[in-house]
């Protein structure tokens, strides 16, 4: 039997412990949403919103900058695998 304990640390972070969200880099059409821990559920309503700004519009008013998923390829932090 797992307890509350047990089940908080299936929730992961992104390496900087900040959310991934928004365009994947070189993936035309790939939005990324992850990373949040277990803040994530807190955060549904604007992660939601700001995800189907990005595919209906192209562009969300919310600030989204420090999420951007190509941070951690600048950083090193994940590989640069994309469909060429």
């Amino acid at each position: 039997s797992s307890t509350s304990s047990d089940n908080r640390k299936k929730w992961r972070e992104s390496a900087d412990s900040l959310p991934i969200l928004g365009r994947m880099p070189g993936w035309e059409g790939v939005y990324m949403t992850t990373g949040a821990g277990k803040k994530g559920i807190l955060f549904s309503p604007a992660t939601g919103r700001a995800v189907a700004d990005l595919v209906l519009n192209g562009e969300t008013a919310l600030p989204i900058g420090p999420f951007d998923p190509g941070r951690l390829l600048k950083s090193g932090a994940v590989a640069a695998d994309s469909p060429s």
